[in-house]
């Protein structure tokens, strides 16, 4: 009994110090290019007593799931934050240009947005990042055009190589630059200053010790991608 009892105060132990439990995290598919899989594989060598599912979701689905307690944590593109979940920034990177290869663009160091007035865009779908697809569309809008929008997808990945299929062209966040697909260029924008950023949300009401040392491990791993050349 004095064992059994001893186990249970130091589970508890571990539990109220964020050293114990279980998580559910939500995560978009472009976390993977900034750092998510280094940061899981050092909390679980440091914590072994914490325990991750993993969860690819879109930005919109995860905020949904937040609210609904279907995930404990997520990390996603978005500015729309619901007043029940609580968030803090955990990066932030400048959009960049992606082209073709092929481009009449392609020599060009840097662009700016009203070089690409013509052109047919790719963009992330506004059912599953609200928060991007208008980011988007507003840049255009200010620099004194509106996009024409030839295609929207789901994933990061598929945007990247549609454009380098010859597709089109999209404006996305600097990480995706460290892809390697073949055919997709990147190039900075000078005249954007908007940056896109990944907040870390939980519900207010699981502010729990675990889920704030996955949030440390988070902002310590999530850097800024090396600068384009």
């Amino acid at each position: 009994l004095l064992a059994q009892a001893d186990e249970a105060y130091g589970l508890a132990r571990r539990v109220s110090t964020g050293r114990s439990g279980r998580l559910r995290v939500g995560f978009h598919a472009s976390m993977i290019f900034r750092g998510l899989c280094e940061a899981v594989l050092e909390l679980e060598q440091d914590e072994p007593q914490i325990e991750l599912d993993l969860l690819e979701i879109s930005s919109q689905d995860q905020v949904d799931a937040l609210v609904s307690g279907r995930l404990d944590v997520g990390f996603a593109h978005t500015m729309l934050v619901p007043q029940t979940l609580a968030s803090v920034t955990v990066y932030s990177e400048p959009f960049v240009a992606c082209i073709p290869a092929d481009h009449s663009l392609a020599r060009a160091q840097k662009l700016t947005l009203p070089m690409l007035r013509h052109e047919d865009f790719i963009l992330f779908s506004r059912t599953a990042s609200p928060g991007y697809f208008d980011r988007i569309v507003s840049l255009c809008v200010e620099a004194g055009f509106t996009p024409e929008v030839r295609y929207t997808v789901r994933q990061w990945l598929t945007v990247v190589s549609m454009v380098g299929r010859g597709m089109g062209v999209a404006i996305v966040p600097q990480c995706l630059a460290t892809t390697g697909i073949a055919g997709a260029l990147f190039r900075p924008l000078g005249d954007v200053t908007a940056v896109s950023t990944i907040q870390c949300m939980w519900p207010h009401e699981h502010q729990t010790p675990v889920v704030h040392r996955l949030v440390e491990y988070a902002r310590r791993r999530f850097v800024a991608s090396k600068p384009l050349v």
